[in-house]
């Protein structure tokens, strides 16, 4: 099950993921990977409050397993910033940075929700660590550049 679910994240496939990780769910109720999939499906769909759902209950089966914590707090943090719920989203990003504080993922999404807390000085500080950690795509290297949030891909 996890590597079709893999499947289909990587290929950004999240109505099936979605489709998938609940029918997973129905076999496996007490698999947190399965939660923590569902939640990936639906901010991928951009439901935002559906993925909070799933990864809520993630979160609670995750305590021994860090590496996966980290994953569901990341990705909580992601819901949170859909929905505009900017300090949420700051909290969940700096407990999964405590788990892995050099994820450049995390770092980037870190800063632009300090750039939308109106404090560009810190997004900046946290792009260049993403970038100085691997983070690699065009958008981080103009949000560093510009020095402001680029949305992007």
């Amino acid at each position: 099950w996890e590597q079709v679910l893999y499947i289909y994240f990587d290929k950004k496939d999240y109505q099936n993921l979605v489709k998938t990780t609940e029918d997973a769910l129905d076999l496996f109720p007490n698999q947190a990977s399965a939660y923590y999939f569902n939640g990936l499906g639906y901010n991928g769909l951009h439901k935002p409050n559906d993925a909070l759902s799933a990864l809520q209950q993630a979160i609670v089966m995750t305590a021994k397993n860090p590496p996966l914590s980290f994953n569901v707090l990341r990705e909580m943090g992601e819901s949170h910033y859909q929905l505009k719920k900017y300090p949420q989203a700051e909290k969940a990003l700096n407990d999964a940075l405590q788990l892995n504080p050099k994820d450049p993922a995390a770092l980037e999404r870190l800063g632009d929700v300090q750039y939308q807390l109106g404090k560009p000085n810190e997004a900046l500080q946290f792009w260049q660590k993403a970038m100085e950690h691997g983070g690699k795509s065009e958008t981080l290297q103009r949000k560093v550049l510009e020095g402001k949030l680029v949305e992007g891909s």
